[in-house]
């Protein structure tokens, strides 16, 4: 039993769960927003307060854009650094029509500044780009390795591969 109790007491100190020790049993429970669902990759976004807001941008960019894109988040947000300053980066790739993705994309960006979530305001940045642009992209080495893949896609795949067998031109 002493094995059990100091798993709970380290996943207590932690912050994974929290533990009930008022009655004659311990009550333990779950800390819900530590836990990560695999079919979701919101949930692996190290700091739960960017969750809604990132959600609400998946949301846009699957209305206004399609889901068959292929959407990364990078930067401190993806790294859990993030402080009040920090903007969401995020890279989407597009099969094709570049410009009309970017010009909703830049929209998505407006009605997230506009909306409060949990009464913070967040700022997003959003950059679009065409499969076959991404691979030139400056940054993508950086954003591909250091990012989180929030939504797949053939054109994402493709980049990735294109990235890392090739490596950028």
């Amino acid at each position: 039993m002493s094995s059990v109790n100091a798993a709970v007491d380290t996943l207590e100190t932690l912050g994974v769960i929290t533990v009930d020790r008022s009655g004659r049993a311990n009550a333990v429970r779950m800390d819900a927003e530590k836990l990560v669902k695999s079919d979701d990759p919101v949930t692996t976004i190290p700091q739960p307060e960017y969750h809604a807001p990132i959600r609400a941008i998946l949301t846009g960019l699957d209305e206004r854009i399609g889901d068959d894109v292929g959407v990364i988040l990078f930067g401190s947000v993806a790294r859990g650094t993030a402080d009040r300053t920090s903007d969401i980066d995020l890279f989407v790739v597009v099969d094709e029509e570049r410009m009309q993705a970017q010009r909703e994309a830049h929209t998505i960006e407006q009605e997230i500044a506009d909306e409060q979530f949990d009464g913070d305001r967040y700022e997003a940045h959003i950059i679009v780009e065409r499969k076959g642009s991404a691979e030139n992209h400056d940054r993508i080495s950086d954003i591909l390795a250091e990012g989180l893949t929030l939504r797949d896609s053939k054109a994402l795949d493709a980049v990735k591969q294109g990235v890392f067998d090739d490596g950028p031109e």
